[in-house]
């Protein structure tokens, strides 16, 4: 497996707006079993974004073509003309590499993803490598090899985190509030980016202020651009949608931890530890300033990219002239 390498030089990070320095930490909400999470927002820049639409058969396409390319679920079983796609890529290795499916949980190889939607996660990685860095170096009072936070550092040291793209489309019927398809995601997800890519949607959350108290519904609208960095691993939430037209989908790409089907078991093993886990994901988020890619960032990190394949391209072609494959 040929993993993208970290480069020593880190892009430019951008200066943030005053008023989004006086807003940390953000508040800590609670989900079930009393599980706390943070929501912070971002912006993708309309130059990236642009660009990232640009790909030829990958977000802008005709609407038979979307059949050949993406897989159909049904989430909404009540609105039969609601119509949902969805579409599976990584961004940790050029080449796929088995991870688990994150909607039916089986293992098989994930593709690469496009290569400027690569490059603005490579580059998002590594413009926000404290916020990582923070998680694998928090030292626990009671530390343990075998806590899930343990098994958290080891995959962000891996380059997992935010690298597994679900792409999802929807169109046609609305999905409104009485519609809207509550549940909670998994391990995957215990830190979370979606970007909102176009079209307009609005996220449901059932969350406390309290531990264990009474939930109460928040509801934000995402519009194409909108970035948001959560933990939907730890509350109930679901979306609604408002009716388009193909030519004015709503698309959305959900960036989680890219899991084998062994990280996702284990993981799983060590639910008693999950809460401590959160607190210190929680709290990391919180206090963390995030730094958005420029299109500057993202074409420098494309070539690096393009760099990296073309080396691999050599070292295959030399791999066969010597008959070792």
């Amino acid at each position: 497996m040929e993993t993208v390498q970290q480069q020593p030089e880190q892009p430019k990070q951008p200066e943030q707006q005053p008023e989004k320095q006086k807003q940390r930490p953000f508040p800590t909400l609670y989900g079930r079993n009393g599980y706390p999470s943070t929501f912070q927002t971002a912006k993708i820049p309309s130059d990236v974004l642009e660009y990232i639409l640009k790909v030829p058969n990958f977000i802008n396409m005709p609407e038979n073509k979307i059949q050949e390319l993406y897989t159909r679920n049904v989430d909404h079983k009540g609105v039969p003309n609601h119509v949902y796609y969805e579409g599976y890529f990584q961004c940790l290795s050029l080449k796929p590499i088995p991870s688990i499916h994150p909607r039916y949980g089986y293992s098989y190889p994930k593709p690469s993803a496009p290569t400027p939607l690569f490059a603005f996660l490579s580059s998002f990685k590594k413009l926000n490598s404290k916020l990582l860095d923070d998680i694998v170096n928090y030292e626990e009072e009671n530390p343990s090899t075998n806590s899930a936070l343990s098994l958290l550092k080891t995959l962000i040291k891996e380059g997992k985190a935010f690298s597994d793209l679900s792409v999802q489309f929807h169109y046609g019927d609305e999905i409104g509030e009485e519609n809207v398809a509550w549940h909670v995601d998994g391990a995957n997800s215990v830190l979370h980016m979606a970007l909102s890519m176009s079209g307009t949607r609005a996220v449901h959350s059932k969350q406390s202020k309290v531990p264990n108290g009474e939930s109460e519904i928040s509801i934000d609208w995402e519009t194409a651009g909108d970035i948001y960095i959560t933990s939907p691993f730890c509350f109930n939430h679901g979306v609604q949608y408002p009716a388009c037209e193909w030519e004015n989908k709503i698309c959305a790409i959900q960036c989680r931890f890219l899991l084998t089907d062994e990280n996702y078991l284990e993981m799983t093993k060590r639910y008693d530890s999950w809460k401590g886990m959160m607190a210190v994901v929680t709290n990391v988020l919180s206090n963390a300033e995030i730094f958005i890619p420029t299109i500057e960032d993202v074409k420098n990190e494309e070539k690096i990219l393009l760099q990296q394949q073309k080396r691999s391209s050599i070292s295959i072609l030399y791999q066969k002239f010597l008959g070792l494959f």
